[in-house]
């Protein structure tokens, strides 16, 4: 009975307390007002090689499922390829994502 006790003490004395300081920045995911898609496959891949052509449209903010008013950015990935999903080459490409960056 003490050991139980004692591990229920130590337990909730470490919860609610996760976040140390003040919040400097937090996203909501609202709009897409601080973020800016990025789009095509970039030099050499982004530079790392990828294989995937990133589309405007694999990038949205929807409301995540179960949870009535909390959005979330959603990027698709898919394996798709056609007109336009290419290389900086022109080598066609199998696959299309998103891609976002924060605004500066």
């Amino acid at each position: 009975m003490k050991n139980k006790l004692v591990i229920f003490l130590i337990v909730s004395m470490n919860l609610g307390h996760a976040q140390v300081g003040d919040v400097i920045w937090e996203e909501n995911f609202d709009n897409l007002d601080n973020w800016m898609k990025i789009t095509g496959n970039g030099s050499w891949g982004w530079g790392n090689g990828e294989l995937e052509f990133y589309q405007e449209e694999n990038v949205e903010i929807a409301e995540v499922p179960g949870e009535q008013g909390n959005n979330a950015l959603h990027i698709t990935a898919l394996e798709e390829s056609g007109p336009g999903i290419v290389d900086q080459w022109g080598n066609p490409l199998n696959y299309t994502s998103g891609k976002v960056t924060t605004k500066a």
